[in-house]
């Protein structure tokens, strides 16, 4: 019977050490709760590449027709995000262009796309695009709350394209693609 006390009592003292010496830990683990929000925010719903054909980088950059937007972290946490320009055309779908309805007969990839990017007061940059992800990555960053980014991009064809992607009024030859704004605490 003393034998058995002596084990349970072993046991018992082991394992107060144990949690004694886990307890006494000097690790600290935060955890810090808020709220994130981005949003974007535009004039325009739309960018046309009315009439295209392929011009050089400087003459995509000298044209007059630009999209802008902004994003602004108006949450209590800092976030990193990327903001993409992704090709959307789909053949026979129907789109609205200059308040006309049209539907896609040919649709120009992105290889053929090239876009302009400013942001804020800075000059425009010409940027590459992500041929494995088969995507525009127009920037990343981190946002600090309660800050705010502006940014104006244009689209041009690459002087490159080749011409059965140039509209000749025979086909309806479609570039449409949508921003995406991914984030991250």
């Amino acid at each position: 019977l003393s034998s058995l006390i002596l084990a349970f009592s072993l046991v018992i003292g082991s394992s107060y050490a144990y949690l004694t010496y886990i307890s006494k830990t000097d690790n600290t683990t935060l955890i810090e709760a808020g709220t994130l929000a981005l949003t974007f925010k535009n004039e325009k719903n739309s960018i046309s590449l009315n009439s295209a054909v392929p011009i050089t980088d400087t003459l995509g950059l000298e044209q007059d027709e630009e999209y802008e937007f902004e994003i602004e972290n108006t949450g209590s946490l800092a976030a990193n995000y990327t903001i993409t320009l992704e090709n959307t055309c789909t053949v026979g779908k129907s789109y609205t262009v200059n308040d006309e309805t049209i539907t896609a007969d040919k649709c120009i990839p992105n290889e053929y796309i090239k876009v302009g990017l400013k942001k804020g007061s800075t000059d425009y940059k010409v940027l590459e695009y992500d041929k494995e992800n088969n995507i525009y990555i127009l920037e990343t960053g981190r946002l600090e709350k309660e800050k705010i980014r502006n940014y104006k991009f244009k689209i041009w064809l690459d002087y490159n394209t080749p011409n059965d992607y140039n509209s000749n009024g025979e086909l309806n030859i479609i570039y449409s693609a949508k921003l995406g704004l991914n984030f991250e605490q």
